[in-house]
């Protein structure tokens, strides 16, 4: 599960907050380290665009209104 991604992409403040129930393994990415990664990495850029493009697709699956035409 990622949390903040989208402030790391857009620098935009963070839209969501996370607390965990259980312990827990955290990868914490700085802002300029993430965006290296992204642009060195083809594997490294994909994998973080279908995180993203699922999260998306699962929000519109969530709101009956915003189906596709």
């Amino acid at each position: 599960q990622c949390v903040g991604e989208f402030a790391l992409i857009d620098d935009e403040p963070r839209s969501a907050t996370a607390i965990a129930t259980t312990d827990v393994i955290l990868f914490r990415w700085h802002k300029n380290d993430f965006r290296r990664a992204l642009e060195s990495n083809a594997t490294t850029a994909r994998g973080i665009f279908r995180m993203l493009t699922a999260k998306l697709r699962e929000d519109l699956d969530a709101r009956p209104e915003m189906h596709r035409l």
